[in-house]
């Protein structure tokens, strides 16, 4: 017997920002990761380093301050748009370049 779904994600508490490299290039996370169950419950102050954020499975559900991140970026999902439709389609096809 496998045990029930989760409903709500684990918070992932504020960080020390003391705890940071200051010289760092960037600052990553997965803001809502639903393999692992856990979501940020406030963004991590990074003082200057720019914040790189992976938004995939947040990026349609809720608002976001788009000020607050250096960098946001998704995967592709099917989940972004009406059955049977495909995000990331191109009309020449994969197999026919731009250029």
């Amino acid at each position: 017997m496998s045990a029930p779904p989760r409903t709500r994600p684990i918070l992932i508490y504020p960080l020390d920002p003391a705890t940071f490299q200051k010289d760092a290039d960037y600052f990553y996370i997965c803001e809502n990761n639903t393999i692992y169950g856990t979501k940020f419950a406030e963004l991590p102050e990074t003082g200057n380093v720019p914040l790189v954020a992976d938004l995939s499975s947040c990026i349609l559900s809720e608002p976001i301050d788009v000020t607050r991140y250096g960098v946001i970026f998704c995967r592709r999902s099917e989940e972004y748009g009406p059955g049977g439709g495909h995000s990331g389609h191109h009309p020449r096809g994969p197999d026919r370049p731009l250029h």
